[in-house]
């Protein structure tokens, strides 16, 4: 039983983890978009 929970928790963990990345990467590119865009 103390394994599924285990396995259930870093299971949702790193799903948790995909979705940031996926939220927070069209961010850091639509900024560094922007820094680029201020540097030329």
């Amino acid at each position: 039983v103390f394994y599924n929970v285990t396995y259930l928790f870093s299971t949702s963990k790193l799903v948790t983890s995909n979705l940031i990345f996926e939220e927070i990467l069209p961010i850091y590119h639509h900024f560094q978009g922007i820094v680029e865009h201020q540097i030329n």
